[in-house]
């Protein structure tokens, strides 16, 4: 490991590696896929790139943006050449993938970055869906439906996968924060999804059905989350009504 790639991977573990493990207790893109990048060429690769570009945001971008873009090339090739083999692994290529659409969304959320998510969407259904089990497997997942749905949102469609083909968003009274936060991404892509609708793909009744089967979700959602996580309030109420809110957890934010 060289000096460079050393010190970007220290800078993608206190930086951006912190929100893709939003969402996730466990911080597996923080632990296991660094873990699994001491053996793997095309993870350290996909880290560094990652983290140079942001980096290239928050620090002095003639310096970094080169490292990023030598980086993504280098991560790219890797990519493509894996997915050429059939003894291929399918979890590393994934979590590369991940990596790549996050850098591509800090570059410019343009055609590469749709083309990327559709190579996700693809090989979720092809390769992972029906056997996504793993914690890895499952934080791989849950930080692609956050690009799904953002990309859904800016192009007013449904998500790329459908909301039936997610793995099953776990809550109840008892919840970690994590969860309860990918069960509302879930009923966010459902509400999109329902919006989002091909025309005379549902009929009115079947709408206003699943309208009442959202709101119902959704009341249910609030009333299991524990009191920590709808936040403390801190300091003067504005005069719109509105004050901080203090979280225990990060997530919950």
């Amino acid at each position: 490991m060289t000096e460079e790639v050393m010190d970007l991977v220290l800078k993608y573990q206190s930086g951006i590696g912190a929100w893709m493990d939003v969402l996730d207790h466990a911080s597996n893109y923080r632990r296991q896929v660094t873990r699994r990048a001491a053996s793997s060429a095309l993870l350290m690769y996909s880290i560094c790139a990652l983290s140079a570009k942001q980096m290239s945001l928050v620090g002095e971008h003639s310096v970094w943006e080169p490292v990023a873009g030598r980086f993504y090339g280098q991560s790219l090739r890797l990519l493509i050449h894996d997915l050429n083999q059939l003894d291929a692994r399918y979890d590393e290529v994934f979590v590369a993938t991940i990596l790549l659409c996050s850098y591509e969304l800090l570059a410019d959320p343009g055609p590469d970055y749709r083309k990327h998510l559709e190579g996700v969407s693809s090989l979720l259904r092809s390769h992972c869906l029906s056997s996504i089990t793993t914690d890895l497997d499952k934080a791989s997942f849950w930080i692609y439906a956050r690009h799904d749905v953002a990309m859904a949102l800016i192009n007013y469609c449904p998500t790329l996968v459908a909301t039936g083909e997610w793995p099953l968003a776990m809550s109840g009274p008892n919840c970690e924060e994590d969860v309860a936060g990918n069960k509302v991404l879930w009923l966010l892509a459902k509400v999109i999804e329902l919006r989002f609708a091909p025309p005379g793909s549902i009929t009115q009744d079947d709408y206003q059905q699943s309208l009442r089967d959202i709101g119902t979700e959704m009341d249910k959602w609030w009333d299991d989350l524990p009191s920590t996580s709808r936040g403390l309030s801190s300091g003067e109420v504005s005069e719109d009504g509105l004050s901080h809110l203090w979280f225990c957890v990060q997530s919950a934010g």
